[in-house]
């Protein structure tokens, strides 16, 4: 069973397919690289009829049965010629480059503080739906704080 979940709201699932269909999902995943993918929706599916997804803010995951095999979130859409439309996905990894632009006071020898801060820049200027969650050996911090 596939499954596609937006912000945690599922839009898609092949056991209902009938109801929503998709006309097409592609994902290629890499190794050391950025993974991407299309979603083709048909105009008349409820994601597109409410206003489609939000580019760069929306958190896409998609689900092979129970294992995620897609995490990111959707570029701009373009509309096809047979009246369909299609975005392309991002992988997680594109999110470090968006953390690239945040800076954050650095002094030699002290790279954790400033990398934690460009992440915490991060996560407040994307909101809820994308946040970069950073591990300690104690605990998980959502904020990256």
């Amino acid at each position: 069973m596939i499954t596609i979940k937006r912000n945690n709201e599922i839009i898609y699932t092949s056991e209902e397919q009938w109801k929503d269909p998709l006309l097409e999902i592609k994902i290629k995943r890499t190794t050391n690289a950025i993974n991407s993918g299309n979603i083709t929706f048909p105009l008349e599916h409820k994601v597109i009829a409410a206003g489609g997804l939000a580019p760069y803010k929306d958190c896409i995951r998609i689900y092979r049965d129970d294992d995620i095999v897609f995490w990111g979130r959707p570029l701009l859409p373009s509309q096809t010629y047979n009246g369909s439309v299609t975005y392309q996905l991002e992988g997680e990894l594109a999110f470090l480059k968006d953390v690239c632009r945040f800076s954050a006071p650095y002094t030699v020898g002290a790279i954790r503080p400033a990398l934690l801060g460009c992440i915490k820049a991060y996560n407040e200027d994307k909101g809820d739906q994308c946040t970069i969650r950073t591990y300690r050996r104690d605990r998980l911090s959502d904020k990256g704080k």
